[in-house]
């Protein structure tokens, strides 16, 4: 924006090949989207020519937010260091998150200013990343179209709400509520309600589901015993998504395989779950193919008919008949990219 500025090739820590290089008197400005009463992390790395500890942050980060009266809301930072990294003899690269609050009358627009006013000092930046947070989810950064967010360490065994941490309020209800545990809740006899399935976009969208199973799922009713790849009936249901001609779609569990069940059709996954430990089961869907992964490998791949999601719940075990863990319920507005996918199951498993 001002004074002098480059972008240069530099060796860095980050993932680019390339660092924006500022001296003294010069600022860049980023203009980024904003949200009222949100929670926001900015990360970048900095190599400073000359020391660190005398260099000052809060001078050197500046934040604007227009209000509704046509001032600007200023946010206090808060900042660490994450970690420290030497590339070379005398380069040392520094990993900054800054933590700040969007207050209630702010608009939808935020200006994050880098400004070097520094005496004699020359700044390097790289790998600039912000991300919004959900406040009673701090560290979870995977929030872009996120509209339904479930975390079983949140709930409280006095009632059968499980509060939507996404602030879509698209909170889930249990049909009975079970006892309390450290981190997930049993599923067992009870079936779990959720929002309207026509908010879920029917042309792309994501579907996590954190869980461990517990019990043998392979004994099912004598109503259904026999193939049930030959049959219509499923018993053991872990997911619906209503709509079409009752159900949009459906996942279904048997002798540890998975399937996708539309309609009459059946697709089974060609490989069985490993969810004997926490495990992550993601539905991605494109508007015309639908993978499934079980922690990061493709188990099934197949186009489906077109979906058409109707007012009805998105439902969990539906049957009451799964002897299951859930840990995490998300369900994104979009295709979330497969590294991104990764780095929330890491988030869960670890």
């Amino acid at each position: 924006q001002e004074g002098f500025n480059k972008i240069m090739k530099i060796k860095n820590p980050g993932q680019s090949y390339f660092v924006l290089s500022q001296k003294k008197n010069s600022y860049y400005e980023i203009s980024c989207d904003n949200s009222i009463n949100n929670n926001y992390i900015l990360y970048f790395y900095l190599y400073v020519d000359g020391k660190v500890e005398d260099f000052n942050i809060e001078k050197f980060i500046q934040i604007r937010m227009p209000t509704q009266d046509y001032n600007n809301y200023i946010p206090k930072i808060q900042y660490n260091i994450i970690k420290k990294i030497d590339i070379g003899t005398k380069k040392s690269w520094y990993y900054f998150k800054v933590n700040y609050f969007a207050s209630n009358n702010v608009l939808d627009k935020q200006i994050i200013r880098f400004n070097n006013n520094q005496k004699d000092c020359s700044i390097y930046l790289t790998d600039v990343s912000l991300y919004k947070v959900l406040p009673n989810a701090p560290n979870f950064i995977y929030n872009n179209n996120l509209i339904c967010f479930i975390d079983s360490i949140n709930y409280q065994s006095n009632n059968n709400i499980l509060h939507d941490l996404s602030g879509n309020n698209n909170d889930m209800y249990l049909s009975n509520i079970p006892k309390q545990n450290e981190d997930y809740i049993e599923l067992g006899n009870s079936k779990i309600e959720g929002f309207p399935s026509n908010e879920l976009n029917s042309v792309s969208f994501t579907i996590n589901l954190v869980l461990n199973k517990q019990e043998n799922n392979n004994s099912i009713d004598s109503k259904v015993e026999g193939n049930l790849e030959n049959k219509n009936i499923f018993n053991k249901i872990l997911l619906s998504v209503c709509g079409n001609n009752n159900y949009a779609f459906e996942l279904g569990i048997e002798n540890d395989y998975l399937y996708l069940l539309q309609g009459k059709n059946k697709i089974k996954a060609n490989k069985q779950l490993t969810y004997y430990n926490k495990s992550m089961i993601t539905c991605i869907y494109d508007g015309n193919i639908m993978n499934i992964y079980c922690d990061n490998l493709n188990i099934l791949s197949s186009k489906i008919n077109k979906l058409y999601m109707s007012k009805n719940p998105i439902l969990l075990n539906k049957n009451k008949n799964l002897n299951m863990f859930l840990y995490s319920f998300m369900v994104y507005n979009t295709i979330v990219d497969i590294q991104e996918v990764k780095d929330i199951r890491n988030y869960f498993i670890t």
